[in-house]
């Protein structure tokens, strides 16, 4: 599999804008890149003739992890809405869910992906790489106490099964340092402006520093646990289901009518 390289950022000095990095994270997480550059063959034509929305849904069985803010917060994430629009083949309708502590908000929006390649020097003989990168743009509702709007970049990893002649998400294998649907940005507050970032995803985060220390695994530096990460380190929010062969959110939260 492609190693994708992600452009670290130069920290700055002012610790508000160190906190935002609202242009500068965008832009870094934007650009494609992996050890093969010279092989990158563009994709994008594709991806419009492709529907995307299934690798966009969060798993019926859990949730998405991320952080929120400079301390790392704990924010749970889950899509549970997608469709293609029907006149740009690029953008697609977003509606789900995040939770912060007890804090459960619905969102809607959009993203619309702006770049796509084949990697080809990560061709197998049945399959190759495809990343995929986008901009989304999630709104929640504007009457509520501490809402606010989330704002960034999307990449993608997926596999082309040249024998089916379909895309799949690209899966988590057990390598170390698996990272796939991550979405890096920022979340806005509406009335007070703050901006935080804010990234979530399956798997490893870009972007945190010394926030995961695991080696195999995803494993929060415990200086973070007190920020809702304890029982994540513990494994008491899931199970395993010997059955579907996999984790199962114990706490099914999006469920939860608002």
């Amino acid at each position: 599999m492609a190693r994708i390289i992600i452009v670290m950022l130069i920290a700055l000095s002012n610790p508000q804008l160190q906190e935002s990095k609202k242009t500068d994270l965008g832009k870094a997480f934007l650009k494609i890149e992996n050890p093969f550059d010279a092989d990158k063959v563009q994709y994008l034509d594709s991806i419009k003739t492709s529907d995307l929305s299934r690798f966009l849904l969060s798993s019926e069985h859990i949730s998405e992890n991320g952080i929120i803010g400079s301390k790392y917060r704990r924010i749970q994430v889950h899509i549970h809405s997608v469709s293609k629009d029907k006149n740009n083949p690029l953008k697609y309708h977003i509606k789900g869910k995040s939770k912060v502590v007890n804090n459960i908000t619905i969102f809607s929006g959009i993203i619309k992906f702006v770049d796509a390649v084949k990697i080809k020097a990560a061709e197998a003989e049945d399959s190759h790489t495809v990343i995929a990168a986008g901009k989304y743009k999630f709104s929640e509702p504007t009457d509520l106490a501490h809402s606010g709007v989330f704002e960034g970049t999307l990449k993608l990893q997926l596999y082309y099964n040249f024998k089916d002649k379909k895309l799949s998400l690209a899966p988590d294998l057990g390598q170390d340092g698996y990272s796939n649907r991550t979405f890096a940005g920022t979340w806005q507050d509406y009335k007070t402006k703050n901006i935080l970032k804010c990234i979530w995803g399956l798997g490893r985060l870009p972007f945190t520093d010394d926030f995961d220390i695991g080696t195999g695994e995803m494993y929060i530096n415990k200086k973070y646990e007190h920020m809702g990460w304890k029982s994540f380190n513990e494994r008491t929010d899931y199970f395993y289901d010997q059955e579907l062969e996999s984790f199962i959110e114990k706490n099914k939260w999006w469920l939860e009518q608002k």
